[in-house]
């Protein structure tokens, strides 16, 4: 965007379908066909019986927290009316009230001298006397394992209880679902494995492709997580006298897979492997199938609003916003700039964002918008805010050099970044970062002319009188060390946009914008991507008036070919009004926010650029300090009763969902 305006992007949810852990009594007749089902756990009357008689090691509760239980072999946990056991022959088993198992993993090599352990970074490990692992559940990240009476059984949960970690062994009963989090997945009769962002959605955010062939009535349809890593859709029939299995999909991760992972984040459903790296999301291609990119009209939709006060005021953002346009929906995404500044003390999330926590009602943004059902989005710019002045520019200049992006990955910053860390996990709820936006941008700054040109010090190739403060190389390792920082601190409610200008071989600031799969840091370290779409303002199209994809499509096909897994966001949108010589009607800015917005045209991003699941509209009423309008530029959607009904038609649309 500009100087004073540095500015997604998920929330499609996920569902689960009825699920039976191993050993359930529906699926024992699979058991028999070798489909690696079977946990080789053998339980009995007696052996059960004879376990029931050992003590409980904790009280009974609805969950384990990580970092706080252990569990030797031939102790047990009581929760609820359910029996969590580590058994003498080594297998942990999960047993009901009627002391029936509806789980279980049998240790073999365990003797009678291993313990378990819900360790704190979330893994459930069985350790010998020897301290050498033999089990690893794969679940980093989880805070903790809740045991019930009802499916899931068992399962394990992040901070904020919305991400689903499953253990090997879950299988997905055909034509059954079950609502997590307001999304569903099904197994559907068919055979086609498929995610929907909630109860009565028609289209999938994704589906396997998984089709069942010859089907008659006999024909049993199951999707399993089996014990080799493989996720897998069987269509089960029989035939002369015995039962077939056919694979009709996978998720092509045998032999690597560990543990899978159901989230209302996206990537929906990943696979991971033994060290909790993500080897397989459910968007990704695999050697069996050519799965279907979303092309899913339930996008979420949020805008820009500005005004960081008290309370009040926070929650009247989202309020008039809404009132100011009629809108019967509330935002999915809210979002806010704030720079760095870490020379300041109060410059944390605390006392910036939801300082209500230290009993300070003025700044508690974050904690307002969440309160009113959206999600924050902050725009986390890594630099301290300084005017440039031509007369004296090296303040300007010191600022660029301190917060370079060599000197992000090198740690300079760390303090300060592990405090927010800190701060948003302990705050709990979900949050979007987008930090260092626009990264792809290129400016050189000459001697004397140091504030011609816009420059920030993130911006990946940055030269400043002759002299290199930024290269492309930077770019990615500044982004994944951020990453990494808030991974060390096992923060799990966050969501990383990474952004980048909407201009691929064109101008910004009178420079070359630089290849983005030059600073790409990669699928694992980003879990949306943002491209933006402006019209009629010098810098972003040179004051042409263009259609939003006419903006954005040369910058959506080279992420398009980047990576084929990561969802796209149109992270900021805007147009000003053309002047009432160009447009006498005064419509010509509803008209351009509507075609962008309406699915149903044919010239709208969903109908051309069908990889894009979000947007954010920026509604700034600053003026812009190159715009060609004659009222100064300024972005908002409240500038003209044309321009409020033709967003208003849009997002009203059943399109875009209400909180």
């Amino acid at each position: 965007m500009y100087t004073a305006n540095w500015k997604r992007v998920f929330l499609v949810i996920i569902s689960v379908t009825t699920i039976c852990f191993q050993n359930c009594a529906a699926h024992k007749s699979i058991d028999s066909i070798n489909l690696n089902l079977n946990t080789g756990v053998h339980l009995d009357t007696a052996s059960a019986s004879n376990e029931s008689k050992l003590e409980a090691v904790v009280n009974p509760s609805e969950s384990l927290v990580a970092g706080s239980f252990s569990m030797a072999q031939g102790e047990r946990v009581d929760i609820e009316d359910m029996h969590f056991q580590f058994q003498m022959d080594g297998s942990l088993v999960l047993y009901n009230s009627s002391w029936s198992a509806v789980w279980a993993k049998s240790i073999s090599t365990c003797t009678g001298q291993c313990v378990a352990n819900f360790q704190s970074d979330g893994n459930f490990v069985v350790r010998d006397n020897q301290n050498i692992r033999k089990y690893f559940s794969g679940t980093i990240g989880a805070h903790f394992l809740l045991i019930s009476n009802s499916p899931p059984f068992l399962r394990f949960t992040d901070y904020s209880g919305s991400t689903h970690f499953y253990p090997k062994g879950v299988t997905f009963a055909q034509d059954s679902a079950e609502v997590l989090d307001g999304a569903e997945l099904i197994l559907q009769g068919d055979g086609n494995f498929v995610i929907y962002a909630g109860p009565g959605i028609t289209r999938p955010v994704w589906w396997s492709g998984g089709k069942v062939t010859n089907q008659t009535s006999g024909v049993q349809v199951i999707t399993t997580f089996q014990t080799d890593g493989n996720l897998v859709s069987f269509q089960l029939q029989r035939s002369a006298q015995k039962q077939v299995a056919k694979r009709i999909w996978s998720s092509g991760t045998s032999g690597q897979g560990y543990s899978m992972i159901a989230s209302k984040y996206y990537p929906y459903v990943s696979i991971r492997d033994s060290s909790g790296k993500q080897i397989w999301p459910s968007n990704s291609s695999t050697s069996d199938f050519n799965p279907v990119m979303n092309t899913n009209p339930n996008l979420t939709w949020g805008a820009w609003l500005y005004g960081i006060s008290n309370s009040s005021q926070s929650l009247d953002l989202v309020r008039n916003f809404k009132s100011d346009l009629g809108l019967t929906k509330t935002p999915n995404l809210v979002g806010q700039d704030i720079w760095w500044n870490p020379d300041a003390s109060w410059s944390n999330f605390n006392t910036l964002l939801n300082s209500s926590i230290n009993g300070n009602p003025d700044h508690n943004w974050a904690t307002d918008v969440s309160n009113s059902g959206s999600t924050p989005v902050l725009l986390w710019s890594p630099a301290i805010q300084v005017a440039c002045d031509p007369k004296n520019p090296q303040a300007f200049i010191d600022n660029l050099s301190r917060f370079s992006l060599k000197q992000v990955a090198a740690g300079t910053f760390d303090s300060y970044i592990d405090t927010w860390a800190d701060q948003i996990k302990a705050w709990g709820k979900p949050i979007i970062l987008r930090t260092m936006h626009e990264l792809n941008a290129n400016t050189s700054l000459s001697a004397g002319h140091e504030c011609d040109n816009f420059a920030v010090p993130w911006q990946a190739q940055l030269r400043v009188r002759g002299k290199i403060v930024n290269r492309p190389a930077d770019a990615k390792t500044a982004w994944q060390h951020i990453v990494q920082r808030f991974r060390l601190k096992n923060v799990t409610n966050v969501r990383w946009v990474w952004s980048v200008l909407s201009w691929p071989s064109q101008t910004f600031g009178g420079n070359n914008s630089i290849s983005v799969a030059s600073i790409y840091p990669g699928d694992d370290y980003v879990d949306w991507i943002g491209i933006e779409c402006y019209n009629n303002f010098v810098g972003s199209g040179d004051g042409i008036w263009k259609s939003c994809v006419e903006h954005a499509f040369g910058i959506y096909s080279e992420i398009v070919a980047l990576t084929s897994i990561k969802p796209i966001s149109l992270v900021e949108m805007g147009s000003t009004e053309q002047s009432s010589q160009q447009d006498p009607t005064g419509t010509a800015k509803g008209l351009w926010v509507n075609e962008a917005l309406d699915v149903n045209n044919p010239n709208s991003i969903y109908q051309k650029m069908p990889r894009i699941q979000a947007i954010m509209y920026w509604n700034d009423n600053r003026p812009i300090f190159n715009s060609t309008s004659s009222d100064g530029g300024a972005l908002w959607i409240q500038s003209s009763k044309s321009a409020r009904d033709g967003f208003r038609s849009a997002i009203e649309g059943s399109a875009y969902p209400d909180n």
